[in-house]
């Protein structure tokens, strides 16, 4: 079975629960373009703003465990590496473990809004095709 989740929904959703805008653009079936603007308060300066993007890719899904690589310059490599051991959210539950080569270990059965959902389901694939998110699973059997 597959899900699709427009990206126009991905992007509403980050904005209702952060605040922050953001662009999400297809470059190929693996791999999407995340972009924002920075906005900092800078003394005597007053508020400067920097875009930032990057690009996610999927590399794999293994049982309740998905494989990251991000490609975003040095400096937002920095930072989300500092935020993932700084989020007690994050890092103490190992939701988000960090890996070599600007690579993310997401443990999606630590997630507690979607852990109920992986007991019933084994995600496949995630991929991007015609402005949409697919997740592809299938229902796991009752013994």
């Amino acid at each position: 079975m597959k899900l699709q989740i427009p990206l126009t929904e991905a992007t509403s959703l980050v904005k209702e629960k952060t605040g922050q805008d953001v662009a999400l653009e297809i470059i190929n079936s693996n791999t999407v373009k995340l972009g924002y603007k920075l906005k900092v308060k800078v003394p005597l300066l007053g508020e400067v703003s920097k875009n930032i993007d990057g690009e996610v890719s999927v590399e794999k899904i293994d049982g309740e465990t998905l494989y990251l690589k991000y490609d975003a310059g040095i400096g937002i490599d920095m930072i989300l590496k500092g935020l993932i051991i700084a989020s007690p959210a994050l890092g103490s539950k190992q939701i988000i473990e960090p890996l070599d080569g600007n690579r993310l270990k997401v443990n999606l059965g630590e997630v507690e809004k979607i852990h109920g959902t992986l007991e019933k389901v084994t995600v496949k694939d995630i991929c991007f095709a015609n402005e949409n998110a697919e997740v592809e699973f299938s229902l796991k059997t009752v013994d």
